[in-house]
């Protein structure tokens, strides 16, 4: 599974990372569509959230509703200064961003991503697509209904 940012704009940023928070890659993309985004997305990998750094983007809201993944998002925009420092190892500042919003995102869960492996890393995945698709009530019943399916 994967987190993604979204840069929104007539260029989008993309940026993905895994669940640990270890960057993937990066991209650019020149007006493209929603659904041109998503299916890149999933050419990397099953996306758990997206990302984004301004509160309301329509766009962002379209490859989410596509993927059917939520989108965390702030509460007001994050100002550039502190996305900048992320430094300027990007191919430009769309990319950042994106970064910066997936990084965004993967802070609101990854204390959740560690309570699940402590209590059952080795099915990680199947545990938060399970969540993510409304299938388990909470980690517990997910870990138990998966132990006993291997059984």
């Amino acid at each position: 599974m994967i987190i993604c940012g979204i840069d929104a704009g007539s260029t989008v940023g993309v940026a993905i990372i895994d669940l640990d928070g270890k960057l993937i890659e990066t991209k650019s993309f020149r007006n493209s569509s929603a659904t041109e985004i998503a299916q890149y997305i999933v050419s990397k990998g099953s996306p758990l959230l997206i990302g984004s750094d301004v509160p309301k983007s329509e766009f962002v809201r379209k490859v989410a509703s596509i993927l059917n993944c939520k989108v965390i998002k702030p509460d007001r925009p994050i100002s550039r200064k502190r996305k900048a420092s992320l430094g300027n190892s990007f191919e430009n500042e769309h990319e950042r961003d994106a970064f910066f919003s997936a990084l965004f995102a993967w802070s609101k869960v990854h204390n959740l991503i560690k309570k699940i492996d402590k209590k059952d890393k080795e099915h990680r995945n199947e545990i938060l697509k399970g969540l993510k698709n409304k299938r388990f009530a909470n980690i517990k019943s997910a870990s138990l209904q998966l132990r006993h399916n291997y059984i």
